[in-house]
């Protein structure tokens, strides 16, 4: 079930975290947690072992492959998907490669995150 789903979003921009959280509190998904830097998504991943983890790639004090690399280091079953304005496919296919069940372009509209999120966590996509 959807709302039960523990979902950490890991952005350096506030303004994006926001708009992830409200869209996926929109559609139901009440656990909704947040990091700014990769060294605080990596003990909130330890801490609560979130269902999905929508990752920036592009971060201030560590980057999103990093970081990827660390949480799949401890919890190889995280489902990861990698958020970026970068369209290059190397980093798509690392990111694959390394573990990201996914990968999510910015910029999005509601209707991609919220069918990204439903094909990840085998939800209902209708809703």
């Amino acid at each position: 079930m959807g709302s039960q789903a523990k979902i950490l979003v890991v952005d350096d921009s506030k303004f994006m975290r926001n708009i992830i959280k409200e869209t996926l509190v929109q559609i139901g998904y009440g656990q909704i947690l947040t990091a700014s830097t990769g060294t605080d998504a990596l003990e909130i991943c330890k801490l609560n072992m979130p269902d999905l983890i929508l990752l920036d790639v592009n971060m201030v004090d560590m980057d999103g492959i990093t970081l990827l690399k660390q949480i799949i280091e401890f919890n190889p079953d995280a489902k990861c998907v990698m958020v970026s304005a970068i369209d290059q496919v190397k980093v798509i296919e690392l990111a694959k490669k390394i573990g990201a069940v996914d990968y999510l372009k910015k910029p999005f509209d509601a209707d991609e995150l919220v069918q990204v999120v439903h094909k990840v966590l085998g939800d209902d996509a209708d809703g």
